[in-house]
């Protein structure tokens, strides 16, 4: 399954997609959209929140698990989730 984070415009409701996620082979397999490069550098730096736990992409299965968590009450932020 994959998990895909996407930016929602506020006035618009479009999404933008900032990256997909998914576990291949134990490890974790990100892709990241091309002009989402400052998001990528604040989530593998600063991590995610989720249980009041901080989660990186380095943490691999526990990182992805979380990510719906993180962000289930952001309005800026959409979760979907796959089966890609």
């Amino acid at each position: 399954m994959a998990i895909t984070i996407s930016q929602v415009e506020f006035d618009t409701g479009k999404r933008h997609k900032i990256a997909t996620f998914r576990m291949s082979g134990g490890k974790l397999v990100a892709e990241w959209a091309p002009d989402m490069d400052d998001f990528q550098v604040e989530i593998e730096e600063s991590g995610i929140v989720a249980n009041g736990k901080v989660y990186r992409p380095s943490d691999g299965k526990q990182f992805y698990d979380n990510l719906p968590e993180a962000y289930a009450h952001s309005s800026s932020i959409a979760i979907t989730k796959s089966s890609k």
